[in-house]
């Protein structure tokens, strides 16, 4: 038993538990460390959800460490995709549907998401939901193209596609935190602005592992060590968050 866990780690602990899973002392510490450091620099506010894909089991990689809600539903996804370092979906139809709608649960001129990766595959890093064709999108797409060397492109909310050089950037995010300016993230660090304001948000889930263009599309093979939804970082905040991830990915032995 770990002394002085955060009330929300051992909540969360205990529903991993509940899956069947047996989360281990290294895994229990690191989602402590990444909940005090979210509150210790005041990001845990910021948080909808956040996917830290531990205990190597389907059931205890669909839940959400900030609350009960927006529990991943699984798509074709077998047992041997979650591993204990992160989540790699086949690139052919696995994906997770996060029941968040953005339209429901973000606001147009604040929003943010984000994903840790360890590999990059030809076929992308896919996150989000898109509806109306380009009119309303919510998305990072890595690679999308099938081009090794591609580059990064992100809508956010849903206006303003922003390419830019992604290579053995580990940490992508997105963030709008003013109606007139989206920021691309690649290590903490800004890739790329759209200075384009968003119209109306999604109205169907966000993905993970491929983009839901009403339907799954553009599945990825890459692997993921985590994924976050919640709501618009400053630059300042961007290169903390990082450098949580980066804590917390070292302690579970995910860095690359």
């Amino acid at each position: 038993m770990l002394a002085s866990l955060e009330d929300e780690s051992r909540i969360f602990t205990e529903r991993v538990y509940a899956t069947g899973t047996v989360p281990t002392n290294t895994e229990k510490r690191a989602l402590d460390a990444w909940i005090s450091l979210y509150k210790q620099h005041n990001l845990w506010q910021k948080v909808i959800a956040y996917y830290p894909f531990i205990g190597s089991s389907i059931a205890s990689f669909s839940l959400n460490i900030k609350s009960t809600d927006f529990t991943l539903i699984p798509y074709n996804i077998d047992p041997l995709m979650c591993t204990t370092t992160g989540f790699k979906p086949n690139g052919i139809n696995s994906f997770w549907d996060t029941q968040l709608v953005p339209l429901n649960h973000m606001q147009d001129n604040n929003g943010s998401i984000a994903v840790y990766a360890r590999s990059f595959a030809p076929h992308g890093i896919e996150i989000g939901a898109a509806s109306d064709g380009s009119a309303k999108r919510t998305l990072i797409c890595v690679n999308q193209g099938g081009s090794v060397c591609g580059a990064v492109q992100t809508t956010l909310s849903p206006l303003g596609d922003i390419y830019a050089p992604f290579t053995e950037k580990r940490f992508i995010s997105t963030s709008r935190v003013t109606n007139s300016e989206l920021n691309l993230y690649g290590d903490g660090a800004k890739l790329g602005t759209s200075i384009l304001a968003p119209s109306t948000l999604p109205t169907i889930p966000i993905y993970i592992g491929a983009v839901n263009n009403s339907h799954p599309d553009y599945f990825s093979s890459n692997e993921l060590c985590s994924a976050f939804i919640g709501y618009g970082f400053t630059e300042a905040e961007e290169k903390r968050r990082y450098e949580i991830e980066k804590i917390v990915q070292n302690m579970l032995g995910r860095a690359v």
